[in-house]
């Protein structure tokens, strides 16, 4: 988690995707799991909570930027104007205008 946070607080987002995505994807379950074997009476110690929730922080912060990224990138790239052909036969024509509409939209 700390390589995370430091890459994180050097704006190295694609690096701590990275480190990120080499976690396995059950871990915290697994972590959950493992202490209710040894301990099944006592709560997780406040230590493997907080690592719980920065675990789960860290990956919503990186969904979020990626969604905004993706979200901003289809924002702000304009429609292209479908050209229409030169002697299209009908059922092209039809097509052609069907983008027409949708890019008007």
């Amino acid at each position: 988690m700390a390589i995370m946070r430091r890459f994180l607080a050097v704006q190295k987002h694609e690096a701590a995707k990275a480190v990120f995505s080499k976690l396995p994807a059950d871990s915290v379950k697994e972590v959950q799991r493992q202490w209710a074997g040894l301990q099944p009476d006592t709560p997780l110690p406040a230590e493997d909570l907080n690592a719980i929730r920065e675990h789960r922080c860290i990956r919503a912060y990186l969904e979020a930027r990626e969604a905004f990224s993706d979200w901003f990138s289809h924002s702000s790239s304009a429609p292209q104007k479908p050209v229409p052909a030169s002697q299209a036969k009908f059922t092209e024509r039809v097509a052609n205008e069907m983008r027409e509409n949708e890019y008007q939209v």
